[in-house]
């Protein structure tokens, strides 16, 4: 869009290079809010993550954290995001499911 932009400006049409340029402008903004929500999804998920893994293994959502990284870092913040979210309902699943069997081992020995 920007391009754009710079092409009606250098073809001298002003209003459509403006209207462009505003277009263009509004679209870095949504993109930047887009990358900061990822980025923090990204970054909660990180630290759940790391509080969990000392006790449990949490191997699957490492693995989908670290291709919602990848894909943040390849511009996809909508893939990105999806990623993160899946990592983090997996991280909070596999704790759950182990602190169920923990409790069914401790109650058996009982």
């Amino acid at each position: 869009m920007l391009s754009q932009a710079e092409q009606a400006f250098n073809k001298g049409d002003y209003s459509k290079a403006s209207e462009l340029a505003l277009k263009a402008k509004e679209k870095a903004f949504e993109t930047k809010k887009q990358a900061e929500k990822v980025e923090k999804a990204i970054e909660d998920t990180r630290t759940i993550i790391s509080q969990i893994k000392s006790k449990y293994n949490v191997g699957e959502a490492k693995l989908m954290l670290s291709q919602a990284e990848q894909a943040f870092n390849n511009g996809d913040y909508s893939k990105a995001n999806e990623l993160a979210l899946k990592a983090k309902e997996k991280a909070f699943e596999t704790k759950k499911q182990a602190e169920k069997v923990e409790k069914a081992i401790e109650d058996t020995r009982t």
